[in-house]
């Protein structure tokens, strides 16, 4: 046999290992085009067992902290059990069980490890594949020159009403979030990334984006926080200050829905039937973040935009954003938030929550013995950090010398 012939074999059999190769990784990725569902799952397990050990819920923190006990913890006055005074444990990337690149789409598995390992607000990072044309919102992972980690070139899903990963969502936070032992209350972030692009032939296109994002909440109607007995109406955005400044005691069993677009308009009104409190934009501007035009309630920002504030200024932040829930994000997703950092913006600023990615190690910091969250999903802010409600004022019972009596003069006797 020539060596030509042997060299023909050897690209043969090359050019085979490769095809053999390739077609595992097509069959072994999932439907949204990523790798190995079981790897993926592996570590977030072994995290989330860790994590879950001796978690207790928001009334045996309300508990612990507005007690005397024998550690030297601050005690809670009630004047300052307010939700915006609580730090949030969060997950970011709500639904995708990671890795960062290359990673698992899967709802189910991952709200249940993420509510195992103690997270109470999750971030619905939400945009399209263009590719599909359809516009249709979906959960979508976007690295930090925007660029989707899945690609309808390769698995083209594009999805629909009756296949939304956003209802699938919200399905496995009405599945796992609550329990009879566990009813702290959910903080769901409708972050959304892109709005599709206005099309004078298609006048209806963002009013049907907002419409499928409204309808994949719908699992979560029974828990979704629209009425308070004592409070009236929360949804629309009606009482934002409100919202902030009552007990978090009052929010047990319920998930507070926050969105970081203005869904005022006509286009938004299924959505905004929804909405609890809206998150604008402070410095930098993430994803599709709108300015608040009046007070802003709610803030979502970069961790990097805080850090960037003067010493000098961090007092009057402070002050201003007392009455604020404030989210804060790495600027590039990727990034994990460093210890160092976490400890800065918690103590210096108040910042309520920034969340961790599900599958890193990385925020181990957390859970330690010193962890912020290492028993409790919601921890109080340090005292100088805290909105003081105002102190109700009783009237006096005026004295009897001081009845005019209706104006009524009498003569002297």
């Amino acid at each position: 046999m020539k060596l030509t012939d042997y060299l023909i074999y050897i690209v043969l059999f090359l050019v085979v290992i490769t095809a053999t190769i390739m077609l595992y990784k097509q069959v072994t990725r999932n439907v949204d085009g990523f790798v190995n569902l079981d790897s993926a799952l592996a570590p977030v397990i072994a995290l989330a067992d860790k994590r879950s050990n001796g978690r207790r819920d928001v009334h045996d923190m309300i508990d612990y902290y507005t007690s005397t006990g024998s550690d030297s913890h601050e005690v809670l006055p009630k004047s300052e059990d307010s939700l915006v005074n609580f730090f949030s444990l969060g997950c970011r990337f709500a639904g995708y069980l990671g890795p960062y690149e290359n990673g698992v789409i899967n709802p189910d598995k991952a709200i249940e490890y993420a509510v195992k390992m103690g997270c109470r607000t999750f971030i619905l990072e939400i945009g399209y594949i263009e590719e599909c044309g359809n516009y249709f919102p979906r959960i979508m992972i976007r690295d930090v020159q925007k660029k989707k980690l899945q690609s309808a070139e390769f698995s083209p899903n594009c999805l629909g009403p009756t296949t939304s990963n956003i209802t699938q969502v919200s399905a496995a936070l009405a599945k796992y979030a609550f329990t009879e032992a566990v009813q702290d209350p959910i903080i769901v972030v409708l972050y959304i990334l892109e709005l599709p692009p206005i099309n004078a032939n298609d006048s209806k296109r963002l009013e049907t984006y907002y419409s499928h994002i409204a309808d994949g909440l719908k699992p979560l109607a029974t828990k979704r926080l629209d009425m308070l007995a004592e409070g009236g109406k929360f949804s629309n955005r009606q009482q934002e200050s409100l919202l902030l400044t009552n007990s978090i005691s009052n929010y047990s069993g319920s998930a507070i829905i926050m969105c970081n677009t203005n869904t005022s308009g006509p286009e938004a009104k299924v959505l905004d039937n929804l909405i609890n409190l809206k998150l604008s934009q402070k410095q930098a501007q993430l994803g599709a973040t709108s300015k608040s035009t009046t007070t802003a309630f709610g803030v979502l920002d970069t961790v990097q935009s805080y850090l960037s504030i003067p010493g000098d200024q961090i007092s009057t932040v402070v002050e201003e954003s007392k009455l604020t829930w404030t989210i804060c994000l790495e600027s590039n997703p990727k990034t994990i938030t460093s210890a160092s950092d976490y400890q800065k913006l918690t103590s210096n600023f108040g910042i309520n929550c920034i969340p961790i990615q599900l599958w890193s190690s990385d925020s181990d910091y957390l859970f330690d013995t010193n962890g912020m969250f290492k028993k409790y999903s919601y921890v109080p802010k340090p005292k100088g950090l805290r909105y003081r409600k105002p102190p109700v004022v009783v009237a006096g019972t005026p004295s009897p010398a001081l009845d005019a009596k209706g104006g009524a003069l009498r003569a002297p006797q």
